[in-house]
C-alpha cells in the first residue's frame, strides 16, 4: 500500500518537472516566433519600399521630360502672373 502511494507521489512531481520543461519550451519557442515574426515584417516593408522605388523609376524615365516641362511652364507662368 504504501509503495503505491510512494509511486503516485514521484509520478506526480515527474509529472510537474515535465509541465514545467514542456512551459519553458513554450516560452522559448513563442519568443523565437515573435523575433521571427519582426524580421518578416521588416523585410515586407523593405520590399514594398523597393516596388514603390522601380515604379517612380519607371514613371520618371517615361515621363521625365513631360514632367520637367508641365513644372517649368507651371513656375513660368506664376511667375508672369506674380509681375
Amino acid at each position: 500500500m504504501l509503495g503505491g502511494a510512494l509511486s503516485h507521489i514521484c509520478t506526480h512531481v515527474g509529472g510537474d518537472l515535465e509541465m514545467e520543461m514542456l512551459s519553458k519550451l513554450y516560452v522559448r519557442l513563442r519568443e523565437f516566433h515573435k523575433k521571427l515574426s519582426q524580421g518578416q515584417t521588416m523585410t515586407e516593408y523593405a520590399l514594398i519600399l523597393a516596388a514603390v522605388a522601380v515604379v517612380v523609376f519607371v514613371t520618371y524615365q517615361v515621363m521625365g521630360q513631360d514632367i520637367i516641362h508641365l513644372i517649368t511652364w507651371e513656375v513660368d507662368n506664376d511667375l508672369a502672373v506674380a509681375s
